[in-house]
């Protein structure tokens, strides 16, 4: 069973964000996008450190007791790639998984929070909760980004923050990522 929360922000509200998360106990974060080529990069730091920041295109985010639960998987050479990658296994990880959205030439991009309450026991092949305090911690987080997101915008299902419903009824395009346009429409932009 997953959560999945998809919005619009402005940036520097993405801090605000951050901050509420960093301050419901000693939470760190794994910033990686794409697996990396040195497992010693895949290193937690405090949240606090990446309030802020605009440099990372997702976080792993996860309180410091479940440290030892975070799963790095080993992607092996191939055909394409001469060493091992290394990634973080996020479905086996009690993490949260955060990517922020940006703006670019005046269109806004969904920010998205993610994660996954269940994972695959691989040697008994049975599905099984991730630790009970993991969800509860989680579904805090949640709560609160539902009550920051509170408006509409399009149809039910695309929430964003008061601040980005006003941008937006002001000329900014809100769009699902950068470089998407609609099949039949050819624009990015629910407006």
């Amino acid at each position: 069973m997953a959560t999945g929360l998809t919005f619009w922000q402005m940036p520097e509200e993405q801090d605000r964000f951050l901050e509420h998360v960093a301050e419901t106990g000693d939470v760190v974060a794994i910033s990686h996008f794409e697996a990396l080529p040195q497992r010693k990069d895949l290193r937690a730091l405090p949240l606090a450190a990446f309030v802020g920041s605009r440099d990372f295109k997702r976080l792993h985010i996860f309180p410091t007791e479940f440290a030892d639960d975070i799963l790095i998987h080993e992607f092996p050479p191939g055909p394409h790639q001469a060493q091992p990658l290394y990634g973080v296994d996020t479905s086996r990880s009690p993490i949260l998984m955060y990517t922020p959205g940006s703006i670019v030439d005046e269109a806004l991009s969904q920010s998205n929070l993610s994660a996954c309450w269940t994972c695959l026991d691989e040697a008994e092949r049975v599905i099984v909760d991730k630790p009970p305090a993991f969800r509860k911690w989680g579904e805090r987080v949640f709560k609160w980004l539902r009550r920051a997101t509170p408006e509409w915008y399009g149809c039910r299902g695309y929430r964003c923050t008061p601040s980005a419903a006003d941008r937006a009824q002001n000329g900014l395009r809100l769009v699902l990522y950068h470089g998407w346009t609609g099949h039949h429409t050819g624009k990015g932009s629910f407006a």
